[in-house]
């Protein structure tokens, strides 16, 4: 697997409300987007409904506020996010602050559709959850140095889970 480089200094001599957005290893997940987006407030991030998606946000730096439902949710560094299925969030970044995330996207098919379809209480919650509190587990081929954390749980995104070997820090 490839990797790549995530710089938290491209916001530098940007005004406020710039956004800056990338794609980060573009086709090297099959059928997930990954996005790493870049906000200086004042500003805000709008993301409609997709029947045919999931999104999945992970904070790098930085604080938000993830509003959803009417709700108010604060997001900041090193946390993990599963929007509820098909629902319509924003993430506001206040004057003088910035937000650095990964937008994953992940492409339901029509199988994924059915399995939701039938128990739609399970993809109708917000997930989030600190990257720190996120379970861990060894592996015997692994160094016991090693950390790994299960911080997208099999079956939260239909057809995707996510975990992460020795929690680096993600962005430079």
């Amino acid at each position: 697997m490839n990797s790549e480089i995530l710089t938290a200094t491209r916001l530098i001599g940007k005004s406020e409300g710039s956004v800056i957005k990338s794609d980060v290893l573009p086709n090297e997940i099959e059928g997930v987007i990954i996005e790493y987006i870049s906000v200086r407030g004042a500003n805000q991030i709008t993301e409609y409904p997709q029947p045919d998606q999931y999104y999945v946000l992970l904070s790098l730096k930085g604080e938000a506020q993830l509003n959803i439902r009417g709700g108010k949710n604060e997001f900041n560094s090193n946390f993990i996010v599963r929007i509820p299925y098909n629902e319509q969030f924003n993430l506001q970044v206040e004057k003088g602050k910035e937000f650095h995330y990964l937008s994953l996207r992940i492409q339901l098919n029509n199988s994924d559709l059915n399995l939701i379809s039938q128990s739609p209480e399970e993809h109708s919650y917000l997930y989030i959850k600190a990257l720190s509190d996120c379970p861990v587990y060894t592996e015997e081929i692994k160094s016991s140095k090693t950390t790994n954390r299960m911080i997208l749980p099999v079956g939260l995104v239909q057809g995707f889970a996510w975990d992460l070997l020795k929690l680096p820090d993600l962005i430079q």
